[in-house]
């Protein structure tokens, strides 16, 4: 029977063995301007990257929750009730009319029965029973071909049934299934008139062969046992591939938001699912911010790129998938405590960061995690629950930030999370679920001082000379003062204050043995986050403290005082999909639907309406006016379809799917008061920005079982994937943006109180307030990118697993704000200025090699900006990487995984029509042409960009007498920490010139200031003391003086981190006391860098580096 003639049978109940919207690119057309065609638009071939799957199931160790479970019979083994025939009909052609955007989050069962001569046999009855199945378990028939496929499974322990009138029956016993894995498990039955019944056991394959997609699983045994944070970053880091946007040890950024990439996307490019809804904040660019709670999680599966055919994701980075905890029959926990003091990290502050000018950081105070979980029955086989919460805190030094009596100032950060599951079997073929992660970030310290203690003579001046001074600040301060200008996030506001949710609803029902159906809401967002002031520094409007205690900043020192801006953040997002799957044994056929809106507000206020006071040599000098109050919305709606088939013919599964998106944008109607310096604006609304969709996807994956015995993979992939995107373009119009204007103001009757009357309001621009709208190219277009993959993935010995993959990702149509001046041309890729710019000859101070820096050819249009959104024909890039993964279950126990990365992005970024200076180097794709010349005259022909080598290592191995220990071991390519946008690792070198900067004889103080060499330029002698641009009409502009890369990397990264733990057990309850070392070398890299400029003083001086060797006394408990 026809796969069309099978799938309708099963909409009208019959066994199968009886018997456009198209939106427009209008966004703002009214600033054309010269674009190169649609023709003229390059279009690669199709290609892909995409992962394979290692890492095998373990028949060994088993979580507290699946050790008591027993499986239920139903219906005579099975859940399949009799249907009625035009029950369902609606939901599935509502489905195949609606459109995408979760990912299915399970595991599936599937292969070939035959009897003992090797003739197929159809009809088979495939019973799945497990006890992580509330319903106890899943029923399949196997088709003409003899294959059956069950999916939607949870991962978990299995048994499985194989029956058929005559035959033997075989069960499959302890079949431990992994998430995210298709494991093929094929079975004889032999003829015989007593169908005597055969039992076996063992391990699901390491390999799977239906599954183009690489899928590294980190089971709840890995997570208890491989030494780990707890945070989601620092477990996806085991993942080969994966990269981590910063350094922690021990937890002690857990709440910066580090973010995940992987083969050359970045963070953007990240997709966080639960149970395979997505989980981003929608109105925040799509970026995940997570803190998973770790003991809420029963496995973790993590892809590095796309899903090999899939086409349930938009984009192809990271795809991290949470598989939660749902209870369970039994009463089941787990508990973890963890606390480092201050005295037990090692002081890591070496020569190499002291002659690099760095300041040792003060000493670390604390840090502290405590969890615990509990889950179980409220109606046995009907009704369970889950419940885990955590308080985790750090309290970090910052330097130079001092109080008043000059102790040190500490970050005081911490989260306090709880997480609500709830799962409801209302009848064999209906599951409900139901999850709410609520969580409260807050960082401090709250200093709750009243105002006299506060700013009790706080400021003196002397009215002669309009000095500001402060009777209380340090010489040694820097940063904001702790006291009246450091904000707090959310602290004092009570736990019922949670600025963070994520919430969501999930319904599963089970049609037939061959149909299933899903269908789900979501809701995630922040909620009045997330940088308060320290109260009593922020007053009434107009009272006598709003206009005195307005922000101030000493240039000089970089110091902050009086008060900061109160910024508060919205970010409600909501998601609703379905999705319908019709299995048979050799087709696994899907379509599904997903909408998702949101609406970003933002709110800022200052003291005064003034961003702040500027001061230089102790004098106040300017105001900055700001456009307050400022009330800021953006909207987006974001519409998904797919369809996708995975057929296995013989031993080859080709997954084929096709995706497609819609996006809408829009700026909602806007009202602000008036302000001090801005009247009171109404904006209506901006809709169609964008207007994009139907964006077409098409992807597939083609998996090869070589030789039939599920050891031996040939895999292969190619598919497209979008940018995601979301309240950027909007923004970009948004007429309601924060803006500045200097005011000159030098408190002339020295009362340190920014007057009316000591303003001159003629200065102000016209419409100040309003901005000026960028625009967006009429032709713009979605970015875009394409993954490859080939791979080979063998199982080497019993629970040994080896894989070798080539992957490419090509970026399109890359989204580019070019900074342009009205009436200006594009600038061409000859290296010729254009009628804008004036070429001006200087001097490196690299190496004296004399180029052009192009300043702008007159002072009218200085003020005439003209912001383009477009896609520079220039702006490319294209990732390579090798990944060699072994996957290995130990003997006793233990677990290994292992990786070598070998990759690299080469990017081009020409094509700057508003900053020629921006093309020097920008292309990477041809790097034949730039030689430099080096300091000592060493060349540097600069022929490419280096392949980089990442390798990983992480496992546990158990000792005698209950012992057991953990290592992880990660070395790495240096980078700078939260460049959530570059993956390329490599450093710019650049130089800020400005309307001061003069040639010097000497070099100057750092040696590194400009000098002639003896140079001819401009068709004059080059001396000391003349201007590098003279008549400069800009106010600064930064050139790259030498490819990014090539004088200057970060220190590689060698991160070994181990622990040690003794297993006790006693009365069902095991308890594991362990010490836990991170940063065992106590290495000294650093993650942050005080200035790129080459000629500043502090160039490549590094200004944050990691924690050094960090103890932890710990102990993990579960019943």
């Amino acid at each position: 029977m026809s796969f069309a003639v099978e799938l309708a049978s099963s909409v009208v109940g019959v066994h199968p063995e009886s018997g456009s919207y198209a939106g427009a690119n209008i966004i703002r057309g009214d600033c054309p301007r010269p674009r190169r065609s649609e023709a003229d638009r390059p279009v690669p071939a199709l290609a892909s990257l995409l992962p394979l799957r290692t890492v095998g199931p373990s028949i060994v160790s088993v979580s507290p929750e699946r050790r008591v479970r027993r499986k239920h019979s139903r219906n005579g083994g099975g859940i399949v009730q009799c249907v009625r025939k035009i029950s369902y009909a609606w939901i599935l052609l509502a489905g195949l009319a609606l459109w995408p955007a979760s990912a299915a989050a399970q595991s599936a069962i599937g292969g070939q029965v035959t009897d003992n001569t090797g003739g197929i046999l159809p009809g088979v009855t495939v019973e799945a029973s497990s006890p992580e199945l509330i319903e106890g378990s899943r029923i399949a028939v196997t088709d003409g071909q003899g294959r059956y496929s069950i999916v939607n499974l949870r991962p978990g322990l299995y048994s499985l049934t194989f029956s058929l009138a005559g035959f033997g029956t075989v069960v499959q016993e302890a079949y431990d299934l992994p998430s995210e894995f298709t494991a093929e498990l094929d079975i004889q039955l032999s003829v015989g008139a007593l169908e005597e019944t055969v039992t076996v056991s063992g391990a699901a394959p390491t390999v799977d062969v239906q599954q183009a997609a690489r899928v590294q699983v980190l089971s709840r045994e890995v997570l208890d046992n491989v030494i780990n944070t707890g945070s989601p970053w620092t477990q996806a880091m085991m993942v080969p591939g994966v990269s981590m946007a910063g350094v922690d040890v021990g937890g002690s950024r857990y709440v910066n938001d580090l973010q995940l990439e992987a083969r050359g996307a970045n963070a953007k490019h990240t997709t966080v699912m639960q149970e395979g809804m997505a989980l981003d904040l929608l109105a925040l660019e799509g970026v995940p911010v997570m803190y998973n709670q770790d003991l809420a999680t029963q496995e973790m599966a993590v892809q590095a790129g796309g899903g090999g055919g899939n086409a349930e994701m938009q984009a192809g980075g990271v795809v991290m998938n949470i598989i939660p905890k749902e209870g369970g029959n039994t009463f089941s926990g787990q508990g973890y405590v963890g606390h480092t003091a201050g005295g037990w990290i090692s002081n890591n502050y070496s020569d190499r960061l002291r002659q690099a000018g760095t300041t040792e950081a003060a000493e670390f105070n604390k840090l502290f995690d405590y969890s615990g979980s509990i889950g179980g029955p409220i109606i046995q086989d009907k009704l369970w629950f889950h419940e885990s919460v955590r308080y985790w805190g750090a309290w970090t030094p910052e330097p130079g930030w001092l109080f008043d009596d000059r102790s040190q100032f500490f970050n005081e950060e911490d989260i306090i999370s709880s997480v609500t599951r709830f799962t409801f079997q209302a009848n064999p073929n209906n599951k409900f679920s139901a999850t709410l992660d609520r969580l409260n970030k807050r960082r401090g310290p709250y200093i709750d001082l009243p105002h006299e203690a506060r700013y009790r003579g706080q400021w003196q001046a002397a009215p002669e000379s309009a000095l500001i001074q402060s009777a209380f600040l340090l010489d040694d301060q820097r940063g904001p003062d702790p006291e009246t200008a450091r904000n707090y996030q959310n602290k004092g506001q009570g736990w019922h204050h949670a600025p963070y949710w994520q919430g969501q609803a999930k319904w599963t029902s089970t049609i037939s043995s061959r149909l299933l159906f899903e269908a789900g809401y979501g809701s995630s967002g922040v909620a009045d986050c997330c940088s308060d002031p320290q109260p009593n520094t922020v007053f009434p409007r107009w009272s006598d403290n709003w206009l005195q205690f307005v922000h101030k900043r000493d240039l000089d020192r970089n110091i902050q005082f009086d008060s900061v801006e109160d910024f508060t953040w919205n970010l409600p997002g909501e998601r609703v999909m379905t999705n319908i799957s019709y299995v048979t044994g050799s087709h696994n056929f899907k379509t599904g639907f997903s909408y998702a809106w949101g609406t970003a507000e933002q709110h800022r206020f200052n003291n005064g309406d003034i961003s702040r006071i500027n001061i230089r040599d102790g004098r106040a000098y300017e105001v900055l006016a700001g456009n307050y109050p400022f009330i800021r919305l953006n909207s987006v709606k974001e519409t998904g379809w797919f369809v996708q088939d995975a057929w296995t013919v013989d031993r080859v599964t080709i997954t084929g799917g096709l995706r497609a998106d819609w996006l809408n944008g829009s700026v909602p109607p806007q009202r602000v008061p008036d302000g001090r310096f801005a009247k009171g604006r109404d904006f209506a609304e901006v809709t169609c920005v964008p207007c994009w969709g139907p964006e077409w996807s098409p992807r597939i994956g083609v998996a090869w079982d070589v030789f039939g015995d599920a050891r031996t993979a040939l895999k292969f992939s190619t598919g497209k994937y979008l940018t995601p995107t979301t309240t950027a373009l909007p923004n970009r119009v948004n007429p309601m943006a924060l803006t500045t204007f200097a005011l000159p103001w030098s408190d002339p009757n020295g009362d340190s109180i920014v007057q009316d009357h000591e303003l001159d309001f003629n200065r102000l621009p016209p419409n100040f307030g309003t901005r000026r709208l960028d625009d967006i190219d009429p032709n713009l277009v979605r970015e875009w990118n394409i993954e490859t993959s080939v791979s080979v993935e063998r199982e080497l010995t019993r629970n040994v697993s080896l894989s070798v993959g080539w992957y490419r990702r090509s970026f399109h149509d890359i989204l580019f704000t070019d900074r342009g001046y009205e009436g200006m041309f594009i600038y061409n890729q000859n290296w010729e200025a254009p009628g804008s710019f004036r070429a001006v000859e200087v001097v490196n101070p690299l190496n004296g090699e004399v180029f052009n820096v192009y300043d702008l050819a007159s002072a009218d249009l200085a003020g005439q900006v003209d912001n383009l959104v477009t896609n520079p024909i220039g702006h490319t890039g294209v990732y390579n990487g090798i990944e060699i993964a072994l996957n290995a279950r130990l003997p006793g126990g233990g677990q290994l995984i292992s990786s070598l990365t070998t990759q690299r992005k080469i990017t081009s970024e020409c094509d700057n029509r508003g900053d020629p200076n921006g093309d020097r180097f920008c292309d990477r794709t041809d790097m034949s042409r730039y030689n430099v010349s080096l300091p000592g005259g060493m060349q540097v022909a600069y022929d490419g960009v280096d392949f980089k080598n990442d390798f990983k290592l992480g496992g546990y191995f158990p000792l005698p007498g209950g012992a057991q220990f953990s290592l992880v071991l990660n070395s790495v390519t240096g980078r700078l920490t939260g460049d959530i946008q570059r993956v390329d690792e490599l450093l710019p070198v650049n130089w800020v010139i400005n309307r001061n900067t003069v040639y010097t004889a000497d070099g100057g103080s750092t040696g590194r200031s400009p000098t002639c060499q003896g140079a001819t330029i401009n068709g004059a002698p080059c001396m000391p003391g003349m201007p590098v641009i003279p008549d400069m009409v800009q106010s600064s502009i930064t050139v790259p003086v030498a490819p990014a890369g090539t004088i200057h990397q970060l220190p590689r990264t060698n991160m070994v981190n181990f622990s040690f733990q003794r297993i006790f057990n006693a009365a069902g309850v095991e308890f594991r006391p362990q010490l836990e070392i991170y940063n065992v070398t106590n290495t000294d890299v650093w993650y942050a860098e005080a200035s790129t400029n080459y000629t500043s003083g502090v160039w490549a001086q590094p200004s944050r580096y990691v924690l050094g060797r960090m103890l932890r006394l710990s102990t993990q408990l579960s019943w």
